[in-house]
């Protein structure tokens, strides 16, 4: 025999709506959590595309040269030398905490500017 209850459900139904209900919810978080990170991921990426656009016109034509320190949208270089090569430097562009830099060689009398 099976027990109706006053809204005219089982419990079966009743257990069955609430985890689905439980589930919906718990993709909808997912989703919203995911959304989040990928806003923040692309916040940072815009950040770093500012800091590029930056480096870029430190060291393009007619650019003011590269100085040593620079901060610049979240994002940081600086200058060190090479040891195989006295007349390189190296221009280490690095993303605050993040494991994203990468090096740019460039001879060290341009590298080495003061900042404009």
């Amino acid at each position: 025999m099976i027990t109706r209850y006053r809204s005219g459900f089982t419990l079966m139904e009743v257990l069955a709506a609430t985890a689905v209900a439980v589930v919906t919810v718990s993709l909808i978080a997912a989703a919203v959590g995911n959304a989040a990170a990928g806003s923040l991921k692309a916040a940072r990426c815009l950040r770093a595309a500012v800091a590029l656009r930056e480096f870029e016109s430190l060291v393009g034509v007619g650019g003011r040269g590269i100085p040593e320190r620079f901060d610049a949208a979240g994002l940081s270089w600086k200058v060190s030398t090479v040891e195989d090569d006295p007349r390189a430097a190296w221009i280490l562009v690095e993303a605050g905490a993040e494991d994203q830099s990468f090096r740019v060689s460039v001879p060290r009398e341009f590298a080495l500017h003061p900042a404009a």
